[in-house]
């Protein structure tokens, strides 16, 4: 099964749901349905006293800001760096190009991937 923006946003949803014992509903803050404005304007027609966004994004930024402007009462900061993550992407990204990557002459960080995922993929 290939995962998808909206069906990985929609399973952290869920669990985050029953982790807090309260609704959680997903939207979005690029493209996807519902729109950040469209959740809250729901939301807010309801009876939710207050409304929190749990960010599901790894960094600050264009994205976050986005969140950070759109009328929340609470909006949690991004992931940030956390040793788990970083082992977690890596993992994934070892899943997904298990041939070796191209490194620096120090061979102490990547320059590029897109050589071996041209290779594997057959584009980049």
């Amino acid at each position: 099964m290939v995962s998808t923006p909206g069906r990985s946003l929609g399973a952290a949803a869920r669990l985050l749901s029953v982790r807090l014992s309260r609704p959680v509903t997903a939207a979005f803050a690029a493209t996807g349905t519902p729109s950040i404005a469209e959740a809250l304007e729901r939301l807010r027609s309801g009876p939710a006293p207050r409304i929190a966004l749990a960010s599901y994004l790894l960094a600050p930024g264009f994205f976050q800001d986005r969140l950070e402007t759109s009328g929340a009462d609470l909006v949690a900061a991004p992931l940030g760096v956390d040793a788990d993550l970083a082992a977690l992407v890596w993992a994934r990204f070892d899943q997904a190009c298990p041939a070796p990557v191209t490194l620096d002459s120090d061979r102490r960080r990547l320059v590029s991937a897109r050589p071996v995922l041209a290779e594997r993929n057959g584009r980049w």
